[in-house]
């Protein structure tokens, strides 16, 4: 299990967004699509339990570099759970990068950058996430 520390729930047009704050104190926001199936109520049950649960014990390699489509996904990233994903650069005035990924099994994930911080993120549903978070070095280098 993996305890969240969790800011803040809202909703726009389009997203559950989800603010949180990381294992090194700064803070981060998780989107979960409208479209995919995800409602307020979804997504604040899930998260009010605030623990997750997680694979234990694998951590798998990714290099996902801002703005470089495609990033690199590992088998054993693509085993645990994440098809696919990326970084874009320049998205907000709050936040400098955002991670994209579509997961096809529905648990709780954990992302690394260059600098060691991570950004821990629970899906329900399968699809599309977004990560908007800071770094001084923002290349993702794994997720378990």
């Amino acid at each position: 299990m993996t305890d969240l520390n969790i800011l803040s729930i809202d909703q726009n047009e389009e997203y559950i967004v989800v603010s949180l704050k990381n294992n090194q104190g700064k803070n981060y926001e998780i989107g979960y699509p409208k479209s995919a199936g995800y409602s307020l109520e979804l997504v604040t049950d899930t998260l009010n339990k605030k623990q997750m649960d997680k694979v234990a014990g694998v951590r798998c390699e990714l290099k996902w570099e801002v703005n470089i489509k495609p990033g690199y996904t590992s088998d054993c990233a693509k085993a645990l759970g994440i098809a696919e994903g990326n970084v874009i650069g320049g998205i907000s005035k709050l936040y400098q990068c955002r991670i994209q990924f579509r997961n096809t099994k529905g648990w709780g994930f954990t992302f690394y950058d260059l600098s060691g911080d991570d950004y821990t993120c629970s899906t329900v549903l399968n699809g599309w996430h977004y990560i908007d978070y800071n770094s001084s070095e923002p290349t993702i280098i794994a997720v378990d």
